[in-house]
């Protein structure tokens, strides 16, 4: 859902959620060790990549404007040409702040070079997802990261001219982007993080989720992750830059807009059925967000 603006939600992003939680996307084809998608904002879409976080790696090519992604507390800006990686099992958000912004992800599973325990697995892929201080490298436009920015560029360019591509030749630019990355994590500053913020984020938002039709209380909410209320309520708007029941309001309204666009359901109902106390109030933070009624957004749909 739109947070920086009030311009229309119309679409969902294809972005495959289990169990309705912000978790895991597998590869759609499981022979093939890699899931692509390619992430467009436009007012016709969603401006926001909601919070998530996938088992394997991912790498992020920006191809076109600029997109603000956000790990934990941390906000980084990459124009076009800069890419990003993001490691295992960390929640992260995209946000196009033009509306115009694009990028390619590359989702790898962790077992790209073999199963866990194998001499694959422990020369090539462990240095990465074991480094538990790194939830993240940036790979800005600087002679520095100029090879792995290079071949991304590359990879990114045959999926965007062929984007249902699956076939050796990105599969071999895979291994070389993944052999440059080796190179390039010796040289790396380890980022101080929030002790246990990733976990914590993790169990907050599947609770909410988990719990977002009926009344929640901050209580509660703080329970689940061990915090005192003013705590939990600190830390949520610190890692994610808004505060608890902003985000709770946005997630049920997201839920809403499917069953609008999806179900006959009335829009009593639907207000009911995703949380809000009343048609009215639903109707009110509806428009807050949108700029439309629940009714007139079904209706142009």
């Amino acid at each position: 859902i739109n947070v920086e603006n009030e311009k229309k939600v119309t679409a969902a992003k294809k972005l495959r959620l289990k169990d309705g939680l912000h978790a895991v996307v597998e590869p759609e084809i499981t022979e093939f060790p890699l899931e692509i998608f390619i992430q467009k904002f436009s007012d016709a879409t969603y401006q926001l990549i909601d919070w998530h976080w996938h088992t394997g790696v991912q790498f992020s090519y920006v191809t076109k404007n600029s997109v603000q992604f956000r790990i934990l507390d941390s906000v980084i800006i990459l124009e076009a040409g800069a890419g990003l990686f993001i490691n295992a099992q960390q929640v992260h958000s995209a946000f196009s702040d033009d509306c115009n912004g694009e990028y390619i992800s590359l989702n790898i599973p962790v077992t790209l070079f073999g199963l866990e325990g194998s001499e694959m697995y422990r020369r090539f892929m462990e240095p990465v997802i074991q480094k538990n201080q790194l939830p993240f490298l940036v790979f800005e436009k600087s002679e520095e990261t100029e090879n792995i920015r290079n071949l991304l560029a590359e990879c990114c360019g045959k999926i965007s001219e062929h984007p249902k591509k699956r076939d050796l030749q990105i599969l071999a630019d895979l291994f070389l982007i993944w052999d440059e990355l080796l190179k390039f994590l010796p040289r790396q500053t380890i980022k101080k993080k929030i002790p246990d913020g990733n976990q914590r984020l993790q169990k907050i938002l599947e609770y909410l989720n988990e719990n977002y039709k009926r009344k929640i209380s901050l209580e509660e909410i703080a329970a689940e992750v061990h915090l005192s209320r003013s705590e939990c309520s600190r830390f949520f708007q610190k890692v994610t830059g808004q505060p608890l029941f902003k985000y709770l309001t946005r997630l049920r309204l997201k839920y809403s807009m499917e069953l609008l666009l999806k179900t006959d359901k009335t829009i009593t109902e639907i207000a009911y059925e995703t949380g809000f106390r009343s048609q009215s109030y639903f109707d009110q933070k509806f428009r807050n967000e949108t700029g439309v009624s629940p009714r007139q957004f079904r209706e142009k749909e």
